[in-house]
């Protein structure tokens, strides 16, 4: 049997909300996509936010609604940013003892 050189072009295509790592099927998913990442209350909490929430946290002040709701963040999101406090704070821990 004889061999044949073959090639074959495959084209994707799909819709851009400008995220490297977003590829939308409608212009619809990726207007909702810009409309959902582009919204004003974006924040990032500094290092002494981070450390005041979880201190509020742990003493029984507030849970992770309500802080969610102060915020204006989903009660996931404050439990992951929480989480992320609390490494932070071990970390810091674990390098002023050694």
């Amino acid at each position: 049997m004889k061999t044949t050189f073959m090639k074959q072009l495959v084209e994707y295509s799909w819709w851009s909300c400008m995220n490297m790592g977003h590829r939308h099927k409608t212009k619809e998913a990726a207007e909702a996509c810009i409309a959902k990442n582009s919204r004003p209350g974006k924040f990032k909490w500094s290092e002494s936010e981070m450390r005041e929430m979880l201190r509020l946290y742990e003493s029984g002040g507030a849970t992770t609604a309500a802080i969610g709701t102060m915020t204006g963040r989903s009660q996931s999101r404050i439990s992951q940013l929480l989480s992320k406090a609390r490494r932070q704070r071990d970390r810091a821990a674990r390098g002023q003892a050694a």
